[in-house]
């Protein structure tokens, strides 16, 4: 329900504070519900998106996970089976390579027409959700004047395709440094390029 459709929301952190499993817990969350998924990782590898849905679905220990089956039960270990076998039928799709937003949005439009239009003709509830991982690793073809309008082109590109086609739009963006500098609570005017941010986006957590 936090993330209604043709609504742009961004979720921030300063460096060090993980944004990028916060981001998978809710495209998992999604696609339990059947949700249609789509996400562009930059941050996370297959591996470690699989790893750590394994973990949250099995409830199992990561550590042991991440060392291998000679470090598991015998439970645990039927409950990873268990666990990715329902992991591989999540309508969830990840694209690792593209991070130019024309590419982005030309990959997006193949995915609604193949993945989530015939979905939605059966299912008109459906509410399609795209996570970007993470906003600062976008670029935008072209000569820009400084980063910050390259980033507002992004963000634009973004917004508008959320509206049009309605699908629930989730960014996973930088802060700066400033509020630990500072102790204190992180405000929208520390994300990086806050300007572009804060006027695309509708929804801003920090």
């Amino acid at each position: 329900g936090g993330f209604p459709p043709s609504r742009f929301s961004i979720v921030a952190a300063r460096p060090g504070v993980v944004t990028s499993p916060f981001a998978e817990q809710c495209m998992l969350r999604g696609a339990h519900h059947g949700h249609q998924q789509f996400m562009f990782s930059r941050e996370m590898t297959a591996e470690e998106i699989g790893g750590r849905a394994v973990v949250q679905m099995a409830d199992i220990d990561a550590g042991r996970w991440e060392r291998g089956p000679d470090s598991m039960t015998e439970a645990e270990m039927r409950a990873a089976i268990r666990a990715l076998e329902r992991f591989s039928k999540y309508p969830i799709e990840v694209d690792f390579d593209e991070s130019e937003i024309g590419a982005m949005l030309a990959r997006l439009r193949v995915w609604l027409d193949v993945v989530v239009e015939p979905m939605r003709a059966e299912k008109p509830d459906i509410i399609p959700m795209v996570w970007v991982d993470y906003l600062q690793e976008c670029k935008a073809a072209g000569k820009h004047q400084n980063r910050d309008t390259m980033i507002g082109v992004v963000m634009s590109g973004l917004a508008q395709f959320a509206r049009k086609y309605k699908v629930a739009m989730g960014v996973v963006a930088a802060c700066n440094r400033a509020n630990k500098k500072e102790n204190r609570p992180p405000r929208a005017d520390d994300l990086r390029e806050s300007g572009a941010t804060e006027y695309h986006a509708n929804t801003i957590l920090l």
